[in-house]
């Protein structure tokens, strides 16, 4: 056997026979001492009595009245934030229970919903669905008719359409309506024809039967293709007995008059008062367009929510910024008429003129109209100046005319001018215009109007004080220039953080925009926006209405439906008409008056002086058999007073007004 394989055997055999070649006999005494049957016996029996005890106090509190262990009073209240004065759970739901509720729908919490009666439209319309979007096609309308001349064998209508009456975006005309009141020999062709009286080509004819007591529409095969500097002429020939074309004896659209003739078209008389009863439908090159919302609250603690949907198809996008003020607005003008008289100014001599802001902006456009005499030296510039004792005290912004750009004939010049405070409606300011350098033959003109003693406006420094020219006013005009408060925000949007000290009334401006005319337009739809108003909580409970029908209304006069004064509540719904069988060619209108706010509801016009949140959906019908109507829906909370007028300014006729509201 190999001495290998002994030396293993033998290594086995140790082990069996209690060697410590494996263990060692230090180590046998320890592993034999790990534990006894007594040992471990003692500490079970410790283990049970440890579950013994907790048995036994769980049982004790489930044996407790529970109605006593889990009152609110015996449950204490870890109130970090220190809301409660309470110091258990009991104490602090009694004091929420005392605290004035503050839901939506209490006059604190306040919400306006929609476009209507307070946008803006710059090449956007609402669709049928309530939905704005960019038009491919806009029509063109005059809808009075009270009047008619008649078109026959003998005797030719029209309209002369001047230059500017079409929009430079205008591509083509595709179909003219005009209204036909009478038609005393039907079977006759009525051809309407569209003349370039600048060309001097007929570029468009269509003929039809006529038919009474309608709009006829005349739809050329093509659309016609137009441009905007052109003039042109709608003539409307009939070839049997008398046609009678509907028209307004008065001038309702810009830049066209009817127009009668020969048959022929020889001599053309010009009749400017009136208008054409007509409707054009044109095709627009719209690949953009806005719509602006204004809010403006009479009771405004904080703003804020702005939410609306939206639909992006391809090609499209839609942009909303919040702004205070749209750009444009008039903040201040001289209201003078320019001639040729002008003042000067050059070195320490400048020239003022002053002016009572009509709206709070902090960042304006001035339009000025100077020119120069000689050489200038430097840039002109343009101040606002702050008043102090009726003089101008210091300037708190301005911007500069470059010398480059003066000639010798008087030019309107716009500057934009960024405010170190915001001007304040009914203070008084100055534009002050003034440049480094020059002398009494070389220097700058500022055109005024003259004689208006005592009522100038002009005033003069002559390097050491300022005195007033009351015989002088400055040509000038001041216009606000939107502040972007947030640009590109996503609905939901938080308006929160808007100070509503600085920016009472707000305004939402969706851009809606596509690459082309052949793309689907983008929309913006279901707008609305929250506030939160004064501490004071409103709840009516006391449910009111208030009908008022008028089968003989003065044209133009108001007529009060209700009138609540000494009392505080809210106005759900606003209803009105004019019935079936008058003429609504024109608007029916109610005017609104909460805690001496007034603005007006208009069927045919957009909402002026909106209040409140108060916004109408309304629909008219141009037709006699048609119904115009004003319809509002909403809570409108009113802490004195309110008052509801209606008046049709149409014709003599029947109006219909309800009026639903609640008082507390």
């Amino acid at each position: 056997m190999k001495p290998e394989v002994i030396s293993r055997l033998e290594e086995i055999e140790n082990v069996h026979i209690g060697n410590s070649t494996h263990v060692t006999a230090a180590e046998r005494i320890t592993w034999n001492s790990k534990e006894t049957t007594a040992g471990a016996q003692s500490k079970v029996n410790a283990v049970q009595a440890n579950v013994d005890i907790l048995e036994e106090t769980v049982g004790a509190h489930q044996a407790e009245d529970a109605t006593d262990a889990h009152l609110g009073k015996n449950i204490g209240l870890e109130d970090t934030a220190g809301n409660f004065t309470s110091e258990e759970v009991e104490g602090a739901l009694a004091e929420l229970a005392a605290r004035p509720q503050k839901d939506v729908d209490n006059g604190r919490y306040q919400a306006q919903f929609g476009f209507d009666g307070t946008e803006i439209h710059v090449n956007t319309v609402v669709d049928s669905q309530g939905k704005v979007t960019i038009p491919n096609s806009q029509l063109i309308s005059q809808d009075l008719y009270p009047s008619s001349d008649t078109a026959s064998s003998a005797q030719a209508v029209g309209a002369r359409l001047l230059a500017g009456f079409f929009s430079s975006l205008t591509l083509s005309v595709s179909a003219i309506q005009i209204y036909i009141p009478i038609v005393n020999t039907p079977s006759g062709l009525c051809t309407l024809g569209l003349y370039d009286e600048t060309t001097s080509t007929l570029v468009g004819t269509v003929s039809i039967t006529p038919t009474s007591a309608v709009w006829n529409t005349f739809t050329f095969s093509s659309p016609v293709s137009i441009v905007n500097t052109h003039v042109y002429q709608i003539r409307i020939n009939y070839d049997s007995g008398n046609l009678n074309v509907g028209r307004t004896s008065s001038d309702v659209l810009a830049n066209t008059y009817e127009i009668i003739s020969s048959t022929t078209w020889g001599i053309i008389t010009n009749y400017t008062a009136n208008d054409l009863a007509m409707r054009i439908t044109t095709n627009m090159n719209y690949v953009t367009g806005t719509v602006t919302k204004t809010i403006t609250h009479s009771d405004l603690k904080k703003h804020g929510n702005l939410k609306w949907t939206q639909a992006t198809p391809v090609n499209t996008s839609v942009v909303c910024d919040v702004i205070d003020v749209v750009d444009g607005t008039n903040v201040a003008n001289s209201q003078v008429t320019d001639n040729t008289y002008q003042t000067g100014f050059y070195g320490s001599n400048y020239c003022a003129g002053k002016f009572t802001v009509l709206a709070k902006t902090s960042k304006v456009k001035a339009k000025v109209k100077i020119y120069k005499n000689g050489t200038l030296p430097n840039d002109a510039e343009v101040h606002i100046y702050s008043d102090s004792s009726g003089v101008p005290s210091a300037s708190i912004g301005s911007g500069t005319i470059s010398k480059a750009t003066i000639t010798t004939t008087p030019t309107i010049f716009e500057v934009p001018i960024t405010l170190l405070t915001p001007l304040v409606a009914g203070q008084v300011y100055y534009v002050v215009l003034k440049t480094v350098g020059g002398d009494g033959s070389n220097y700058y003109l500022w055109r005024v109007q003259n004689n208006l003693s005592p009522n100038g406006n002009s005033l003069r420094y002559n390097g050491s004080s300022w005195s007033a020219d009351t015989q002088l006013s400055t040509w000038f005009n001041i216009d606000a220039v939107a502040t972007l408060l947030k640009s590109n925000v996503t609905s939901i949007a938080d308006l929160s953080d808007i100070d509503p000290t600085v920016y009472p009334s707000i305004q939402e401006r969706w851009t809606l925009s596509r690459n082309s005319v052949s793309d689907a337009s983008p929309t913006v739809s279901e707008p609305s926006v929250t506030w939160e108003g004064g501490s004071e909580v409103i709840q009516p409970t006391k449910i009111m209405s208030a009908d008022y029908v008028n089968s003989s209304t003065v044209q133009n006069q108001y007529y009060t439906a209700v009138d609540v004064t000494n009392g505080k509540g809210k106005i759900t719904r606003i209803s009105a008409n004019l019935p079936g069988g008058n003429n609504h060619s024109s608007s029916i209108s109610v005017r609104v008056t909460i805690d001496g706010s007034v603005f007006n509801l208009q069927n045919s016009a957009l909402t002026t002086n909106p209040s409140r949140g108060i916004s109408a959906r309304s629909a008219t019908s141009t037709s006699y058999d048609g119904t115009a109507f004003i319809d509002w829906v909403g809570d409108v909370y009113f802490k004195n007073s309110f008052k509801v007028e209606v008046v049709n300014k149409t014709t003599s006729a029947t109006v219909n007004i309800a009026v639903d509201y609640a008082l507390v």
